[in-house]
């Protein structure tokens, strides 16, 4: 893909597994500041400069990465999610994805390349299948859930709904 080169940010509370990431995206001719939890990556997205592409693993102390791609959205909603765990299976067959994908890990320097790759070529999705499927995913996890967390999760399907009703109308 011949572009620009992106900026990124990586949030990565593993040393190691951070500057493997910033090698790896480096390599790929990529701008990238790297920090090791979501309250210094809340600091680096009020700084003036941009950013294309937040990369997080979910699983963290403090902010985990949902948490902290919702925060990131509401201040810099321009900026995509990419989101790194080891424990992909079961984050998209209960909660889903709300803000952007995931890739899993261990991941390989090719896969990781390719899913940026992926998100910064495309726009935010637009059309009302993409809102029905979320709802759908909520809509499930709040199946399994009870009381409070469940209720939080039905509402937010019901948000996906009416958006997906609002693109069609």
């Amino acid at each position: 893909m011949s572009r620009e080169p992106a900026t990124i940010l990586v949030v990565e509370d593993d040393p190691e597994v951070r500057e493997s990431a910033v090698r790896i995206l480096e390599a790929r001719g990529h701008r990238v500041l790297a920090v090791a939890d979501g309250e210094a990556a809340l600091r680096e997205i009020e700084r003036p400069w941009p950013i294309d592409l937040l990369f997080t693993d979910i699983v963290m102390p403090g902010l985990d990465g949902f948490m902290l791609a919702r925060r990131v959205k509401e201040r810099r909603p321009e900026i995509k999610v990419l989101y790194a765990t080891g424990y992909a299976d079961r984050v998209h067959a209960e909660i889903g994805v709300l803000y952007g994908k995931v890739v899993p890990k261990p991941y390989r320097a090719r896969a990781l390349q390719e899913e940026v790759d992926a998100l910064l070529g495309t726009l935010p999705p637009e059309d009302s299948g993409y809102w029905r499927e979320k709802a759908q995913q909520f809509r499930d996890a709040a199946r399994r859930q009870n009381g409070v967390e469940a209720m939080v999760l039905e509402k937010r399907a019901s948000e996906f709904e009416a958006m997906a009703e609002k693109m069609e109308g």
